[in-house]
């Protein structure tokens, strides 16, 4: 029986071994994908940096826009992006196009007053196409100052919101 233990024992341990080795075949491989899923992303990027950006207007003494007009400056077609808060009018085309532009992951504030969108954190039409801001929580007035000084301090305000003519 110690001669049969012992077939049985190489027999478990080259089984374990195989198994071993399939597992660090298989991170290994992992890891590879994932370091190629990078390198792809990282190039993906640096293809659309050399792609034509959406380019900032020239900076213009700041003018009235209504709601309707300012629709039309939310990156498509070449435009600038514009997005108001508490009735100013912000360009954020140069710094915050990667975050408001077309594809951006808030683009549904772009071309709009977006004070009561962005104080509730929300991208429901309601709140975006509802400027009011009286009826906003103490917390979400807080979110709304905290994006205001934000805004302030890195995007050039271009105009002001006036109610349609």
């Amino acid at each position: 029986t110690g001669h049969k233990n012992h077939n049985i024992m190489d027999i478990l341990l080259y089984f374990f071994h195989d198994i071993e080795t399939s597992i660090q075949t298989i991170l290994s491989i992992g890891i590879i994908v994932v370091l190629y899923l990078i390198y792809k992303e990282r190039r993906n990027t640096q293809e659309l940096q050399k792609e034509a950006p959406i380019t900032q207007s020239e900076p213009l003494p700041p003018r009235n826009f209504t709601k309707k007009e300012l629709l039309e400056f939310n990156g498509e077609k070449q435009k600038p992006i514009y997005v108001c808060l508490k009735g100013k009018v912000y360009d954020v085309t140069a710094l915050g196009s990667h975050f408001y532009g077309p594809e951006g992951p808030y683009s549904a504030f772009a071309g709009r007053e977006a004070s009561r969108a962005l104080a509730k954190h929300s991208t429901e039409t309601e709140d975006l196409e509802n400027s009011s801001i009286e009826d906003l929580t103490e917390e979400e007035k807080d979110t709304l100052e905290g994006y205001v000084g934000l805004f302030e301090g890195k995007y050039p305000v271009v105009g002001f919101l006036v109610d349609d003519q």
